[in-house]
């Protein structure tokens, strides 16, 4: 999506969805991503469609006050995302986001700890040492336009 080939972006997140299937855990925060591939299309009523939907189901599941934790939903992706080589910018992110939750509830060794490994892996990916500290943006980037 970084280089605006936004239809080419709906194919690969479609196909990403379509292979989760047969995966283990929750894609629901991955269907975002196609919400606003597709927004930026401008197909605004297939993203809200999906959206709603994902609303819907997380409802179903959850029930209509979805507080689902976040925390928990990383805890069970970082799993996942272990389990295999080909996920190491998913599981990297999911470090990152991990980090972030530690040094809001005051655990700064934790979040160190935490920020530690997710640029160890962050760096392994790009294959890029630097002493520049990665953003949000930065881990959301490794995810959404790995591809290119």
């Amino acid at each position: 999506m970084s280089l605006k080939k936004y239809a080419e972006a709906e194919v690969a997140f479609r196909r990403c969805l379509k292979v989760w299937e047969a995966c283990p855990g929750d894609p629901s925060i991955y269907i975002p991503h196609l919400g606003i591939c597709l927004m930026l299309q401008g197909k605004l009523e297939e993203a809200e469609t999906i959206l709603l939907e994902l609303i819907a189901k997380r409802a179903e599941k959850h029930g209509d006050r979805d507080r689902t934790s976040f925390r928990d939903t990383l805890q069970e992706a970082l799993q996942i995302y272990q389990s295999s080589s080909e996920f190491k910018n998913e599981e990297a992110r999911a470090w990152f986001k991990l980090s972030e939750i530690a040094a809001k509830r005051g655990m700064k060794e934790e979040a160190q700890n935490r920020r530690m490994k997710a640029e160890e892996l962050r760096c392994a990916i790009t294959r890029r040492n630097t002493d520049a500290v990665a953003t949000e943006e930065d881990y959301d980037e490794s995810i959404m336009f790995w591809s290119r």
